[in-house]
């Protein structure tokens, strides 16, 4: 045996057919402990009212598509553990009561399960590189992962949201801020309802997340409300499905935003008409760079964006030189 290989082998230790090398396990983990810290600080962030944590995961997603390799090494080994199968005999359960930190990779089961494992936490997080990945990837591949992100990574996104809104509620509630705001949850239809009353508006918002989500979009639907125009309907939907299939936000970011737009609009303040709401989906700022000939007020950061996607300086109403 080579010495490289003997070196691999005392370090690593043998590995058996079908199971996890120390080296993969130790990979998948150090990513799973990752994604679990991103996914804690989230939740925390939000209850506490802090826009700088979105800013952080926009700048970690932003370097990973410059370097995609980083994330699709991850992707591609998960699947290298994933029997091809046409239906999934796993129960959701097993992944949920898993516990790397006493799993024994010398189990067949062990690989699948934190192959899953930490599958779920990269999508729980970032849905959108995991979907552009799939979606892009070669066939045999998809064709593998697709049953169990069905099957598996689907339910266990859902009820991680169910839960972050849970916890979510009774924090807003205990504050003030989910004055008027309140909940359903139907995880058979896989629809999370929220309705939001605030002096004469009522508004409600449906999402539905899609069997094989985060690899099809979620479904968005703003109910009847109160001086509220269709087109304002239509804005707040495009922003929603924005900040869910481009930016990777969650659910409950997704309805706080919604709810925020609600208020700003019952203000008076004008929406940036390149993102069509009021309150940035990243920084939460307020349309406040006004056009020279228009007078059109749009968010910084979609300006500069505008530039760079248009190759131009003119603005995307009147298309007249902005500065």
């Amino acid at each position: 045996m080579p010495l490289q290989a003997q070196i691999e082998s005392l370090i690593f230790g043998q590995t058996k057919e079908g199971c996890l090398s120390r080296k993969s396990f130790g990979y998948m983990l150090a990513w799973s402990c990752l994604l679990k810290k991103i996914d804690n600080g989230r939740i925390k962030a939000q209850l506490a009212e802090r826009d700088d944590y979105t800013s952080i995961i926009g700048t970690i997603t932003e370097y990973f598509e410059q370097n995609t390799f980083i994330y699709e090494t991850l992707l591609v080994i998960i699947v290298a553990y994933l029997p091809k199968v046409k239906r999934v005999q796993m129960k959701h359960q097993e992944l949920h009561e898993f516990e790397p930190e006493q799993a024994d990779i010398d189990e067949p089961l062990t690989a699948r399960l934190m192959s899953l494992y930490t599958l779920v936490g990269f999508m729980k997080s970032f849905p959108s590189l995991a979907r552009k990945y799939y979606q892009n990837c070669d066939k045999q591949l998809l064709e593998i992962v697709m049953p169990y992100i069905k099957s598996i990574v689907s339910p266990a996104i859902l009820d991680n949201e169910i839960q972050k809104i849970e916890i979510s509620q009774i924090t807003l509630n205990e504050s003030g801020q989910g004055e008027g705001l309140t909940f359903a949850l139907f995880k058979s239809t896989k629809e999370i309802v929220a309705e939001y009353t605030q002096g004469e508006v009522s508004m409600q918002l449906k999402i539905q997340i899609p069997s094989d989500y985060p690899m099809k979009s979620v479904l968005v639907e703003v109910g009847q409300q109160l001086k509220i125009t269709e087109r304002q309907k239509n804005k707040w939907v495009l922003a929603i499905k924005n900040l869910l299939q481009l930016r990777n936000g969650d659910i409950i970011s997704a309805v706080l935003l919604w709810k925020s737009n609600i208020d700003r609009e019952i203000e008076g303040v004008e929406d940036c008409m390149i993102c069509y709401c009021v309150l940035h989906p990243t920084d939460k700022s307020l349309p406040r760079m006004p056009c020279k000939n228009c007078k059109n007020k749009f968010h910084v950061a979609c300006v500069r964006k505008w530039f760079k996607t248009s190759n131009k300086s003119n603005c995307p109403l009147c298309q007249q030189y902005f500065f």
